[in-house]
């Protein structure tokens, strides 16, 4: 088979590679489990949390947003995404921290 890009790995990073080079050439994508994000992207894409993580996670993750709550036709037919609460629990010093955190990523 013959292809212009080859990706190794079906979970988020290759997933998301495999995208975007789709529409500069023929992609294929190689998974050696069962189902495509099964590892680690299985486990963190339990909670999607645009506010954890260095500054570049954060980037990322908000980038990623639209993808997984309205994927393109073909990859799943529902959004990724699911309403889930959350409660974050500061100490009183690292308090404004927290706080300065969770603005920034409101903006």
């Amino acid at each position: 088979m013959d292809c212009d890009f080859l990706v190794i790995g079906g979970g988020i990073a290759g997933a998301s590679a495999a995208y975007e080079l789709a529409g500069q050439g023929s992609v294929v994508l190689v998974e050696r489990e069962n189902m495509p994000g099964y590892h680690t992207t299985g486990r963190s894409a339990a909670m999607f949390l645009e506010n954890y993580g260095e500054p570049l996670v954060r980037a990322l993750a908000r980038a990623s947003r639209g993808f997984l709550a309205d994927p393109p036709e073909g990859f799943a037919g529902h959004s990724m995404l699911a309403p889930r609460g959350v409660l974050f629990i500061a100490r009183e010093d690292p308090r404004a921290a927290l706080e300065a955190l969770l603005a920034a990523d409101r903006d």
